[in-house]
């Protein structure tokens, strides 16, 4: 989190600022220092704004693509590939030879029996 405070939201006003005060045309003077700005060049400060914020998305969208393109092999979860002939759908055969499995303790071929129960209950 803070590299990403670091590169990201930190730079932004310091060039924003830089850019907005090179199209200052009258600045201000206080006791002989440079004061505030009076007058900006419109034309100077809308296309450095523009260009500025067009290069800052076109460089986002350089990392976005290059991130999408390194991991579309990623996997995140580790499913295992069933061969069936019936377009991708498992045969009952598949879904009996799975491994078996527990929920809070209750194993799945019991869930299967209480499942059962409760759909003739209703």
């Amino acid at each position: 989190m803070a590299i990403n405070t670091l590169f990201s939201f930190l730079p932004a006003p310091i060039i924003f600022g830089m850019i907005i005060d090179r199209t200052c045309v009258l600045w201000g003077r206080t006791c002989s220092k440079q004061g505030n700005c009076w007058l900006y060049d419109g034309q100077s400060l809308r296309t450095s704004m523009n260009y500025t914020s067009a290069a800052l998305v076109i460089v986002g969208t350089c990392f976005d693509v290059g991130t999408w393109w390194y991991s579309k092999n990623f996997k995140i979860f580790d499913e295992k590939e069933h061969k069936s002939s019936d377009a991708g759908q498992q045969d009952a055969s598949d879904a009996e030879a799975a491994e078996p499995f527990t929920i809070n303790g209750v194993e799945r071929t019991e869930l299967t029996v209480l499942m059962k129960e409760q759909d003739e209950r209703e």
